[in-house]
C-alpha cells in the first residue's frame, strides 16, 4: 500500500497510458483525425477516452465528426541527485510518486531537461488554441472543472476528481503565478473532499482537510473576504467529514486535532460572512447560521465529552439566533439540539468523562423510537465504560444487545452494497464482543460474534438466490410485524447490573453447525483455524483443532498496540524498487514482535504445524508466513471459518487435479509469460486447454462455467483498486495500445463448472478491503463468489522472473496432485533460502486445503 493510496484511484483506462491525465508538462497532447491525417492541438483538461466525446468533436480541418482519435507524445525528463549527482530518466508518472534516485535511495533532485519519447508530429493545426498552462490560474481552474464536467458520466466518474486534484497540486507547486496562486490549493482540497464523500476513502479525506486548512491558515490564503469566507467554510466542512467517518477501515487519524482546526477554521469563516452581511443581510445571515450549525456538528461529531457537548449546544444556540435563519436550517437546528441536551443531560454530575464514555443508563422514554445504528453504537459505548470499570457482565450484556441489533440491520438488508455498507458501520461491535469473549474464557462465543460479520458479504453467496431471497422476505415482514405491534424493547439500565452474573456460555449454534460440516467433509486432522481479532489494543486468537471426540476450542490474548500497527501497515509501501525487500523486513521484524511474541509459544505448546488463518482486513496485506520465521507453521488463509465450511460444504468432489485450463496475456511486458505457459504444457500435457488472452469476455466466462477444470491459470497484469475494489481487474491483452480488463465486478453472477484452484499470476491479485470486517471485495473474492476451491494470489507488484521461478514450483506439485496450500507452503519453502520476503511471500493461498474425505459428504455445486 503506498503512503498516499489516494494516488493510485485513476480512471482505469489512465492506468495503461504512458502519461496520466492533464499532464501537458510530461506530454504533449493531440488528437488526430484518420479521416485527413492532421494533428489538432488539444487542451489537455478536456483529456479524455470516451468514445461519445470524441465523436461529439469535428475536425477544425475536414469538419469531419467520428474520426478523432487520442494521440499522446510521451516526455522523458533528465533529473539529477541532489545528494549523490548521479543523473537518470524517469517519466513523468514519477513526479506523483516522489521519484527517488536508484543509487542512492535519495528523494531529493533537480529536473535537468526534458525530450520527446518519439519525434513530434510535423502536420499540426490549431496548436494555438491549447491551453498555456500556468500563467492564469482561474484560467486554468476553469479549465480542470471543464474537463471533469465532461468525464461527468459513467461509472468511473468519482475517479476523475483523482487525476485532476494531482494535476491542481502540481500547478500550484510548480508555478511561480503572479497572483491568486491560492485557487489551485482550493480546487485540490475540493476536488478531494468531494471523492472523499463519494467513495469514503479517509486518505482523500484527510488530504482535503490538510490541504484546506494550511491553505486558510498559511500565507497562500485569498485576499478577498468573499474568497476567505468560503474557503474556511469548506475546510471546516471537510474536518466534520472526516470525523464522521472515524475509525473506518483500519483508518488512523488525531480526531481531538481535526476537530479543534474544524471548529477554529470554521468560526473564521462566521468572521469573514459577518463582514460581509451589509450586503446581503438574508442571504449572508442563513450562511452565517448554516455554519454555526456546521461547528456545533464538528464538536458533538465522534465524541461523548461532556464540554465537547456543551459547545455544540452553544453554536446551536448562536445559529437559533440568527434573524435570518432558513426554515429547513431552523428544523435541523432543533433536532441536533434536543439529541446534545439529552446526551448532556445523562452526563450532568460526572467530573469528568473521557475518550468515548458514554452513561450507563438511558433514561428516556424513547429509545425504542432511535434507529437501530444509533441504539447499537450506544450500547457499544457503554460497554466500554462498563468493561473500564470492571463490569465485565455487564459489558457483555450490552455487546450482547448490540449484536443483536446489527444483525437485525443486516438481515434486512436488500443487496450486497447494502449489506457492504452497514458491515462497515457495525464491525467494531463483532470486534470487541469477540475480544470480550475471549478474556471471559468463551472460544465458542467468540467465533461466533466474529464470524457474524468477518466475510458475510462473501458468505451470501454460498446460499441459493431462491432461498436468500426468501430468508429476506421473512426477515422485513418480521420487521414490519414488530414493528406494527410497537415491540417494547427495555431501554438499557446497566447501573442495576453491578453484580450480574456473567453467563458461562451464549448460544453458538451457527459455529457448532460449522465446525460439524468441517467434520463431514474431511478437514485435516492436523490443520488448525486460527481466528485472529485486533480491538482494544490487544490481539486476540481463538484456536480450532479437530480432535478424535469432536473440535476443541481455546483462545489467548496478548497487547498489541493496535493504533500504531494500523499505522504502520497504511503508510507501508510496496512499489518495486531495490528499498521494498528492506521495508518489508523492518515490517515483519516490528509486526512479529508485536503480534506473536506472545501467541508464538502458546502456538508451538500445542503442537500446530498446519495454520488455516482468518484475519481483518488490514493483515490480508501483511505475510503472515514470515512474520512466524523458518520454525513456524505451515500457513494458508481461510476468509473465515464459517465461510470454510459453507465453501466444504458445496465442494464438488475432485480427487487428483486433473484438467487445466491457462489464460495468456498479449501485450507488452511479461516476457516470460510464453515461458510460463510453455512450462505449463510440459507438466499437464495433454490435460492443458489454452484459450487465447484476446478472446471475448464473454466466450471466456461462457467456458469457465460450462467446462470442468480443476485449475484455472491467469498469467497477465494485474492491478488493484483500493477503496473501489469492484474495479480490481486482469489485464488480458492490449488493443490500440490499451488493456482489456476483465474486472471483479464483471464476474458476479457467473458460477464455475467446478470448485477450481484459480491461480492468479498477476500484481496485487490476492488483495482485499481494508475493513475490519474483510468482505474480499477484490479479485479473490469475485472467484470465491464463483465457487472456486480457492485462490493464489499476489500481495503487491511481483517481479516477472520471480513470478516464473514461484510458478514453475508450484505447478509441478500441483500437477502431481499435490493439495495446493502445501504446493504453495513448499514452493515458498524452495525459494526462502535463495529469495527475499518480496519474492518468495509474494504470492498465498485463500480457500479450502486437501480434505482427507472428498466423498460422501461433498455435494455438487448448484
Amino acid at each position: 500500500m503506498p503512503r498516499e493510496p489516494y494516488r493510485n484511484h485513476l480512471p482505469k483506462w489512465f492506468l495503461s497510458e504512458d502519461v496520466l491525465p492533464f499532464l501537458s508538462f510530461d506530454a504533449y497532447i493531440y488528437y488526430h483525425c484518420d479521416a485527413c491525417g492532421m494533428y489538432l492541438g488539444l487542451n489537455p483538461a478536456l483529456l479524455t477516452d470516451r468514445t461519445d466525446i470524441r465523436k461529439a468533436f469535428p475536425c477544425s480541418v475536414c469538419g469531419m465528426r467520428g474520426h478523432l482519435t487520442l494521440r499522446t507524445f510521451p516526455m522523458r525528463w533528465l533529473l539529477n541527485c541532489d545528494d549523490c549527482g548521479q543523473t537518470w530518466g524517469e517519466l513523468h508518472a514519477g513526479f506523483f510518486y516522489a521519484p527517488t534516485c536508484a543509487t542512492c535511495g535519495s528523494g531529493r533532485n533537480t529536473a535537468v531537461e526534458s525530450e520527446p519519447l518519439e519525434p513530434l508530429p510535423s502536420v499540426l493545426a490549431d496548436s494555438a488554441s491549447a491551453l498555456l498552462w500556468g500563467v492564469d490560474p482561474k484560467a486554468d481552474v476553469e479549465a480542470i472543472m471543464e474537463g471533469l464536467r465532461l468525464n461527468s458520466r459513467g461509472p468511473d466518474r468519482a475517479r476523475y476528481l483523482i487525476p485532476a486534484a494531482l494535476f491542481a497540486e502540481r500547478l500550484y507547486r510548480w508555478n511561480d503565478y503572479p497572483r491568486d496562486r491560492w485557487r489551485l490549493r482550493d480546487l485540490q482540497g475540493r476536488l478531494l473532499h468531494q471523492y472523499f464523500k463519494a467513495v469514503g476513502l479517509v486518505s482523500a479525506g484527510r488530504a482535503a482537510a490538510r490541504a484546506l486548512a494550511g491553505l486558510a491558515e498559511g500565507d497562500d490564503a485569498p485576499e478577498s473576504v468573499a474568497d476567505m469566507a468560503n474557503l474556511c467554510n469548506e475546510t471546516a466542512y471537510a474536518c466534520y467529514s472526516l470525523l464522521r467517518l472515524a475509525g473506518v477501515d483500519g483508518e488512523v487519524f488525531d480526531m481531538a486535532e481535526v476537530r479543534e482546526v474544524g471548529s477554529r477554521i470554521g468560526r473564521k469563516a462566521i468572521a469573514a460572512y459577518a463582514e460581509l452581511e451589509r450586503l446581503d443581510p438574508v442571504l449572508i445571515g442563513g450562511q452565517i447560521a448554516r455554519t454555526w450549525f456546521l461547528v456545533g456538528d464538528i464538536h458533538r461529531t465522534g465524541s461523548f465529552e461532556l464540554s465537547q457537548f456543551d459547545e455544540a449546544l452553544a453554536c446551536y444556540d448562536r445559529a437559533q439566533g440568527e434573524p435570518h435563519i432558513p426554515a429547513d436550517v431552523r428544523a435541523w437546528v432543533e433536532e441536533a439540539r434536543q439529541k446534545v441536551a439529552e446526551v448532556i443531560a445523562g452526563l450532568q454530575g460526572t467530573e469528568s468523562v473521557v475518550g468515548r464514555q458514554p452513561p450507563v443508563d438511558y433514561d428516556r422514554d424513547d429509545w425504542t423510537r432511535l434507529s437501530r445504528e444509533t441504539r447499537c453504537y450506544w450500547l457499544f459505548d457503554a460497554a466500554i465504560t462498563l468493561e473500564a470499570d470492571g463490569r465485565l457482565g455487564a459489558a457483555e450484556e450490552a455487546l450482547h444487545r448490540a449484536q443483536r441489533l446489527a444483525l437485525d440491520e443486516f438481515g434486512v438488508a436488500p443487496d450486497v452494497s447494502t449489506l457492504r455498507s452497514r458491515v462497515r458501520i457495525f464491525s467494531r461491535v463483532f470486534d470487541h464482543a469477540a475480544h470480550l469473549n475471549v478474556r471471559l474464557a468463551r472460544p465458542h462465543t467468540a467465533v461466533e460474534a466474529i464470524d457474524s460479520v468477518r466475510a458475510v458479504v462473501l458468505s451470501r453467496s454460498y446460499v441459493a438466490s431462491g432461498e436468500e431471497e426468501r430468508e429476506l422476505a421473512r426477515n422485513v415482514t418480521y420487521q414490519t410485524f414488530m414493528d406494527f405491534l410497537g415491540r417494547a424493547e427495555e431501554a438499557p439500565r446497566f447501573s442495576a447490573l453491578v453484580d450480574l452474573e456473567i453467563p458461562e456460555t451464549r448460544d453458538h449454534l451457527a459455529t457448532d453447525t460449522s465446525l460439524a460440516k468441517l467434520t463431514r467433509s474431511g478437514w485435516p486432522d492436523d490443520m488448525a483455524i486460527g481466528t485472529f481479532v485486533v480491538s482494544a489494543q490487544k490481539v486476540s486468537l481463538v484456536l480450532a483443532r479437530r480432535r478424535a471426540d469432536g473440535w476443541q476450542l481455546e483462545a489467548t490474548q496478548a497487547p498489541a498496540p493496535a493504533v500504531e500497527l494500523m499505522r504502520t501497515i497504511e503508510l507501508l509501501n510496496l512499489k518495486p524498487g531495490i528499498f521494498r525487500e528492506r521495508r518489508l523486513r523492518q515490517l515483519c521484524s516490528a509486526l512479529s514482535g508485536a503480534l506473536l511474541s506472545e501467541l508464538r509459544p502458546w502456538l508451538l505448546r500445542r503442537d500446530v504445524t498446519r495454520l488455516a488463518v482468518s484475519v481483518p482486513g488490514s493483515l490480508s496485506y501483511v505475510p503472515i508466513e514470515a512474520l512466524f520465521g523458518d520454525e513456524g507453521p505451515e500457513v494458508c488463509f481461510v476468509p473465515s471459518l464459517r465461510v470454510a465450511s459453507a465453501m466444504a460444504d458445496k465442494l464438488r468432489p475432485v480427487g487428483p487435479f486433473g484438467r487445466a485450463l491457462v489464460v495468456g496475456y498479449d501485450g507488452v511486458g511479461l516476457v516470460r509469460v510464453r515461458e510460463e505457459i510453455g512450462r505449463l504444457r510440459e507438466l499437464y500435457g495433454g490435460r492443458l486447454d489454452e484459450v487465447s488472452p484476446r478472446i471475448s469476455k464473454r466466450d471466456l466466462l461462457a467456458k469457465l462455467t460450462s467446462t470442468d477444470y480443476d485449475i484455472i491459470h491467469f498469467a497477465c497484469h494485474g492491478s488493484f483498486a483500493l477503496g473501489d475494489e469492484a474495479l480490481s481487474a486482469l489485464h488480458l491483452s492490449t488493443v490500440e495500445g490499451r488493456p482489456v480488463l476483465l474486472e471483479a465486478h464483471e464476474l458476479a453472477g457467473a458460477r464455475l463448472a467446478r470448485s477450481a484452484v484459480v491461480v492468479l499470476s498477476a500484481c496485487e491479485s490476492g488483495l482485499s478491503s481494508l475493513g475490519h470486517a474483510n468482505n474480499y471485495d477484490g479479485l479473490n473474492g469475485a472467484f470465491l463468489r464463483m465457487g472456486a476451491r480457492g485462490i493464489i494470489g499476489s500481495r503487491w507488484p511481483v517481479y516477472d522472473d520471480a513470478a516464473f521461478g514461484f510458478m514453475d514450483r508450484l505447478h509441478t506439485r500441483l500437477a502431481a496432485g499435490v493439495s495446493p496450500e502445501r504446493a504453495v507452503a513448499a514452493a515458498q519453502a524452495d525459494m526462502r533460502p535463495t529469495h527475499g520476503i518480496e519474492d518468495w511471500a509474494a504470492f498465498f493461498y485463500l480457500g479450502l486445503p486437501g480434505l482427507d474425505n472428498e466423498k460422501g459428504a461433498m455435494q455438487a455445486w448448484k
